[in-house]
């Protein structure tokens, strides 16, 4: 069973015409807002990593790849003791204490740009509480780590690059680390030429 909440308004900016001058910049701004919204879906990990803290766990591993259109995280965490040992845990055991909040941006805005032109766009919070019991498993989780938008760098991944690494996280303290290395594919213009039939070669004198 869940119940809405409340919806409460986040900021205001604006949205152009692609003919206007700063139109990227209001696109981003939304973005920006809209992921801070979405971010905070991913704070029911609060509770669920004081569970995996008391079963030892001192850091967390999730890789992740992609590029060339497609990509994310590759399907698997790996856990770690203070001493480095992999360990594993018991995910019926990381059921959260409190009901869990959703939250979803709602943008808002009277008409459309016109060419050239600038409107006002309203960014909301919609969030309710969810009062379901939830079943904690390894893609819940994954799930919760791309709705705090680690991957969001990368979008979808779409471009000549390919891209792996690995998000760190200690529960203990929320703190992350993702090192990662990431190649960029670089083209060259070639043209050879030639004859396919070259007579003056093969050719004998009488």
């Amino acid at each position: 069973m869940s119940r809405a909440h409340e919806i409460t308004l986040i900021g205001t900016t604006f949205d152009g015409d692609i003919n206007h001058d700063e139109w990227w910049k209001y696109e981003k701004e939304q973005d920006r807002l809209a992921d801070l919204i979405e971010k905070k879906n991913a704070n029911v990990l609060k509770d669920i990593f004081k569970k995996m803290v008391e079963q030892n766990v001192h850091m967390i591993e999730v890789p992740f790849s992609g590029g060339g259109d497609c990509g994310g995280f590759d399907g698997n965490i790996n856990y770690y003791d203070s001493k480095e040992k992999e360990i594993k845990i018991d995910y019926s055991k990381l059921k959260p204490v409190h009901n869990v909040e959703h939250y979803k941006p709602l943008i808002y805005k009277k008409e459309s740009p016109k060419k050239g032109k600038k409107v006002p766009v309203q960014i909301f919070e919609y969030s309710w509480t969810d009062y379901n019991s939830i079943e904690v498993t390894e893609d819940y989780l994954i799930t919760k780590f791309y709705e705090f938008g680690f991957l969001n760098e990368w979008g979808s991944f779409a471009g000549d690059f390919h891209v792996n690494g690995v998000v760190k996280i200690w529960p203990k303290t929320g703190k992350y680390q993702m090192p990662y290395q990431q190649s960029v594919e670089e083209y060259e213009d070639h043209e050879p030429e030639g004859e396919m039939f070259n007579e003056s070669e093969t050719s004998t004198k009488d």
